[in-house]
């Protein structure tokens, strides 16, 4: 059998995915199926698509395959499907010692915010300090902490 009949029976319309995800959603709250099973199936057909569509010659594959039909968008098995061209600048050759002195400048801010947010995290209660820039006395506090419950899986 081949790897990808396992893509035979699945949805292929918006609506139809629509309605697949409402039934998945339904079947795992059900309390007929173990949630924590589910869920881990969906990881690792996330990771075969993700490990598929991101190599670099299947890309080229499907790249070649848009090339010919010679139109920037195509519609193709109930898709619309656009060719993006992306372009970068690489700025390492500009020899621009502005450039230069600024990406310095934003090192060292963002490091001066990384200090400054751990001394906030290092406080235990209020603190009373002078305004470097103003002089004024001002009250700082620790930063609220938040937590929110979440799980990652690592398949083996």
């Amino acid at each position: 059998m081949s790897a990808l009949a396992i893509f035979k029976n699945f949805p292929t319309t918006k609506a139809e995915i629509s309605t697949a995800i409402c039934t998945i959603k339904d079947e795992m709250l059900s309390g007929d199926y173990n949630p924590l099973e589910i869920d881990l199936h969906l990881k690792k057909i996330e990771e075969m698509v993700k490990g598929v569509r991101e190599d670099k010659a299947v890309k080229g594959a499907v790249l070649t395959e848009l090339e010919k039909y010679g139109e920037k968008t195509v519609s193709f098995a109930g898709c619309e499907i656009t060719k993006v061209s992306r372009g970068s600048y690489d700025y390492d050759l500009c020899n621009d010692s502005e450039l230069q002195d600024l990406e310095r400048e934003a090192e060292r801010v963002n490091s001066a915010l990384k200090d400054r947010q751990k001394f906030l995290q290092s406080l235990r209660s209020e603190m009373t300090i002078v305004n470097q820039n103003s002089g004024a006395i001002e009250t700082i506090y620790p930063p609220a902490k938040k937590s929110t419950d979440s799980f990652s899986i690592k398949i083996l």
